[in-house]
């Protein structure tokens, strides 16, 4: 199974989550993947740790195996090196070196941990370093997450979906990427399974889940409709992000993408099935 020229999540989302489709449903269908990865010529750490979570669940590979090819350019494969994937992927070819300059740091947990992610914050404060004004936010973007993780992400089954945090030191450009997601059932396909995505139409007068979003991160929702939806956590990550505490916050859910920085949402022809976001710390 060929990748896409540009594996991106951020920039190039229709392509790289049909791709991520392709590989589930193709283990779905009883075959073992072979991921060529050998033409790649943009791979971003966050659309490599999304792919790691899937070839390590059960889930989304049925038990069936995948391997894959090693970018035949270096930087790429030094990504994915770092990455750790190479240590859950039967690889096609010699094993590529890392050089130490980007460093993914990952952690993953099925419960809202907010030590631990302070703690990573402190690793990643001696390779890009922040103020306190900036490490507050990034904290809060992670804690928000992660709650979101336990009350909506198994749609009716609380604390069930284990969330992942992801970040990509990149000393060089002096730029923390992070990504958080979890691969649950999705923000929209949670409101639906609980019968409350229609209301919330109903109750806005909105047409779409695009506009439905908007909302949700303008915190909107709740007090205008009176519904039991509580919604606080996106909100919270949005207002973080317009006080400059962190750059660049994708989101994307189901078939929903949103760029803050553009000012852009819109609804993908493909669905991602979890929730996911992105942002970057710049050092000083």
């Amino acid at each position: 199974m060929t990748a896409p020229s540009a594996c991106s999540l951020i920039d190039h989302p229709v392509e790289t989550v049909r791709f991520l489709n392709e590989i589930e449903s193709a283990c779905a269908g009883g075959s073992n993947v072979l991921v060529d990865l050998g033409d790649v010529t943009a791979l971003t750490p966050e659309a490599v740790a999304v792919l790691l979570s899937r070839v390590r669940n059960d889930r989304f590979t049925k038990g069936m195996r995948v391997s894959g090819t090693v970018p035949r350019e270096q930087t790429l494969a030094e990504i994915l090196a770092e990455s750790g994937f190479f240590d859950h992927v039967v690889v096609r070819g010699p094993r590529p070196k890392t050089n130490g300059i980007g460093e993914i740091r990952t952690r993953k947990s099925f419960k809202v941990d907010a030590a631990s992610s302070f703690d990573l914050l402190q690793q990643v404060n001696q390779f890009v370093p922040g103020t306190e004004f900036a490490w507050d936010g990034i904290q809060r973007v992670i804690v928000e997450s992660m709650n979101n993780t336990e009350n909506h992400a198994g749609g009716q089954k609380k604390g069930r979906e284990r969330w992942w945090l992801s970040v990509y030191c990149d000393r060089e450009a002096g730029v923390a990427r992070f990504c958080f997601f979890d691969n649950g059932v999705g923000i929209f396909e949670s409101l639906k399974k609980k019968g409350l995505l229609s209301q919330l139409f109903r109750a806005l007068g909105l047409q779409n889940r695009e506009a439905l979003l908007r909302k949700i991160l303008a915190g909107e929702v709740r007090s205008s409709t009176g519904l039991g939806y509580r919604g606080k956590g996106l909100p919270k990550i949005a207002a973080a992000f317009k006080r400059k505490q962190f750059e660049r916050l994708v989101i994307l859910s189901n078939d929903v993408y949103a760029n803050l920085a553009a000012d852009e949402v819109r609804t993908l022809p493909v669905s991602f099935s979890g929730t996911f976001l992105y942002w970057e710390h710049h050092a000083n």
